[in-house]
This record gives structure tokens, sequence and C-alpha cells, in this order.
């Protein structure tokens, strides 16, 4: 379990349990939910411990298959999940999973999809890459802009927010993640993004 995962564990729980998704509003909801949703989650984190399953994989699926009709009928929303991959979304889920064992998998991801809302990205972004010697990541324009601005909000920042990754970004972001002992890489990746915007700094 890595230090981000670890980190991550608490705070998220907290976000997702403050929604008021239940199994009994899916009932009133009056909608059948197929394949894994409908497993418990003791069964999602067990086979979650067991690398290659087939169960595993169709997890990631079922979720990103959700998030993907949200996106798509949601009204103003172009991505519910605009800086999360599957590792960091699997980890939310994890975390209820691990709290609320006799609730469903399909419980779990509609309650994050809840807890995600209010930072959907809510018109279609540009995806852009961010590279340096250390690696490279592909983020939208706007999260790019976003964590300018909280970086600017900060004090690490002092440039304009306008998504462009110059020096002075690049500059900023790593002097944000040697501040908050994350690796030092001067890139927007899922550590410094969940920091940035999951965290209370």
């Amino acid at each position: 379990m890595t230090t981000f995962r670890i980190a991550a564990l608490a705070s998220i729980y907290l976000a997702l349990t403050s929604t008021n998704i239940t199994a009994a509003a899916l009932d009133n909801n009056q909608f059948s939910i197929k394949g894994v949703g409908n497993f418990v989650c003791s069964r999602f984190v067990n086979d979650m411990k067991e690398t290659g399953s087939t169960s595993a994989f169709m997890y990631g699926g079922w979720a990103y298959g959700y998030l993907t009709g949200e996106n798509r009928y949601s009204k103003e929303t172009f991505d519910l999940a605009p800086w999360e991959n599957l590792e960091t979304l699997t980890n939310y889920l994890h975390t209820y999973c691990t709290k609320n064992p006799s609730h469903t998998y399909g419980v779990a991801v509609l309650t994050m999809v809840d807890a995600l809302r209010a930072d959907r990205l809510t018109k279609p972004s540009p995806p852009i890459d961010l590279e340096t010697e250390h690696g490279k990541v592909r983020v939208y324009l706007a999260t790019v802009i976003r964590a300018q601005k909280k970086l600017y909000d900060e004090d690490y920042f002092k440039g304009k927010p306008d998504g462009a990754y110059g020096p002075q970004t690049r500059a900023a972001i790593e002097k944000y993640q040697s501040s908050k002992n994350l690796k030092v890489n001067g890139l927007l990746d899922q550590a410094t993004l969940y920091s940035l915007f999951r965290t209370k700094n």
C-alpha cells in the first residue's frame, strides 16, 4: 500500500459518507443494477487482494462504464472525475467498501459519483501532456488552470492561471511537492492532484 493510498483513505471516506445514497435510495429509484454492481463490498475488498483477478478487472470496467453513463446523461457535466485515474478511483471505492462491507459495490460507485459531482468538469477541455525528465502525465487544460489557481492561492505560484506549463508553473509544482513531502517531479501526478484538491492544506 503506497503512502498516497494511506493518506487518501481517511479523507476520501469522509467525503463519500457525507452523501445520502443508500441501498434504500436505490430501491426508491427503481432501477436494476447489473453484474459486479451486485457483489457485496467485502467481496470487492477480497478480490482486490488477488493480483490479476478476473473480477478485479471487471470492477474497474463497471465503475468506468457507470461514470461514462453519468457523464453522458448528467446535466452540465463533461467529466465527473476530471483528473482521477482508475487506481485513484479504486482507492476511493476500496476505502468505502472497507468501512461498509455489507453494502454492494454498486452502492459504493453511486456514492462515489455523488461525492465527485461538486468538482466535475462541466465543459469540454482539451487534454494536454506535461512532460519532464521524470516522466509524462496527460491532464485536461482545465485541470492545469485549476491547479495554478490553487497554487496561486497558497502562494506557490505568481503567474497568471492560463494553463501554460512553463518554468514558472513547474517550479511552483516542485515547491508545493517539496513542502508536502511528495515526490518532487514538477508534474501534476495523482498524488499531487489529490493533495491539491482533496486535502485541507
